[in-house]
């Protein structure tokens, strides 16, 4: 599902709905999957990114996180840090989860210190590409969040 409540924000970077014309490859799919999760990342109200929830597994309360800047002049900038954030955010307030996984390449350095920088913690190699990488975060309703380690993903 596209997300369509009020925007997060974290200064001049916000979470947000996406209209059609912004739609990309991930939010189409959201439209018509109920298990993702999609927000538009703005920068000064000027889309910028995008940044989901995917193939959430309700039993085990935890769901995948994708991320993507759409240019690399807004990489490097702390865009990521405070989108990922904000939804982190949203997650500890307003959905039943309990783990965020990001499944990662072994040679996108800035995706792997972005989850670090966010308290996501490496856990192994994911079960689909046992050559990739895969950091988990335990959501935390007591507002801290912890690390969390492999649970044979």
């Amino acid at each position: 599902m596209l997300y369509t409540g009020p925007p997060l924000a974290d200064g001049p970077v916000s979470l947000a709905s996406v209209r059609d014309a912004d739609v990309h490859e991930w939010a189409e799919r959201a439209v018509s999957d109920p298990s993702m999760l999609y927000f538009g990342i703005f920068r000064s109200d000027v889309l910028v990114g995008q940044i989901f929830l995917h193939d959430r597994d309700d039993t085990l309360q935890e769901a995948l996180v994708g991320y993507h800047l759409f240019t690399a002049t807004n990489r490097g900038q702390g865009i990521g840090t405070r989108a990922l954030r904000l939804l982190q955010r949203h997650v500890t307030d307003h959905l039943d989860l309990k783990r965020l996984i990001v499944i990662t390449s072994r040679d996108n350095i800035p995706s792997q210190r972005l989850a670090l920088t966010c308290g996501f913690a490496l856990a192994g190699a994911p079960r689909e590409d046992p050559t990739g990488l895969l950091y988990g975060w335990k959501v935390s309703r007591q507002g801290s969040c912890d690390s969390s380690g492999p649970t044979g993903r």
